[in-house]
């Protein structure tokens, strides 16, 4: 028999704020669609400003206390409480008002796909409210959930809860998950030629199930894989080169890019404990 996964606590109190991240892996059953969850509760005091990059990763924030806000249209407004977004190909900046209390559920594109029932491409560079893709039941899963007090019953909620409603979905495409796999090692074309499909497909099956083209992706996944070793202190000479890109100057055009600045910048606002990047590292 295997035990719950174990929690992952980190706490961090400086200058910038206070607050407490929780993470624990989902339960095993899971683990192909759901990647992990997060617990987060912030008791600085200070509005905080973080700048979301873009990842392959579909969060879902179940919010228990006072209303996060995101930049959209230009403008600073609040979210629901419970929220999502698809695939973004720029920062998304949001922001607290100094104390938050959530948790947060990191999927796949395909388990979005399959729990919400839509394409992922209405996704695509959007906020969206849970209740209105999943008809209520992020509702009542707040309401259960603001009835328990510690991290670890309040994730083993989330595995029955997203065991049953994924159970409920359509399944996503067998082809997309294979070649999810393959992406960050084979060029598009030799994907369609081993899947025996054509790139016209592939790129079709890929708006629908998971949000972006193949090669977008392909290049979300290089800038995710950076981004994860920038914080770490490796020159950047290194990081470009472990994470694909052809050169330096490929390097800091995906960043630009993605992250809207720099490496050197990017890598500025990055806290060390990995807790976020803050959109004014001062």
């Amino acid at each position: 028999m295997h035990g719950p996964p174990p929690l992952e606590i980190v706490a961090h109190d400086s200058a910038h704020g206070r607050w407490t991240l929780v993470r624990r892996r989902p339960a095993r059953r899971l683990r192909p669609w759901l990647i992990e969850y997060r617990g987060y509760l912030e008791t600085g005091g200070r509005p905080v400003r973080r700048r979301e990059l873009p990842v392959t990763v579909i969060p879902l924030v179940l919010n228990l206390g006072p209303p996060f806000e995101a930049e959209l249209g230009g403008r600073m407004e609040s979210l629901p409480a419970a929220f999502t977004a698809g695939l973004w190909q720029a920062p998304a900046l949001v922001g607290s008002a100094g104390t938050a209390h959530c948790l947060q559920v990191d999927m796949t594109p395909l388990a979005a796909r399959q729990l919400f029932g839509v394409p992922m491409a209405e996704l695509t560079d959007r906020i969206l409210d849970v209740d209105l893709l999943a008809r209520g039941w992020a509702t009542g899963l707040l309401d259960r959930l603001a009835g328990i007090v510690d991290w670890a019953t309040r994730f083993d909620l989330l595995d029955a809860a997203f065991t049953a409603r994924l159970a409920a979905g359509l399944p996503p495409s067998a082809l997309v998950a294979r070649a999810l796999e393959r992406l960050p090692h084979q060029p598009i074309g030799m994907i369609a030629r081993d899947l025996d499909t054509s790139r016209t497909r592939l790129h079709r099956l890929f708006l629908d199930q998971v949000g972006l083209p193949p090669r977008t992706v392909c290049r979300l996944l290089r800038f995710e894989r950076a981004t994860g070793m920038l914080c770490s202190g490796w020159p950047l000479a290194e990081v470009a080169a472990a994470s694909g890109y052809y050169d330096q100057p490929h390097f800091n055009r995906e960043v630009r890019d993605f992250a809207g600045e720099s490496p050197t910048a990017l890598r500025r606002r990055m806290l060390a404990d990995g807790t976020g990047v803050l959109d004014d590292p001062a």
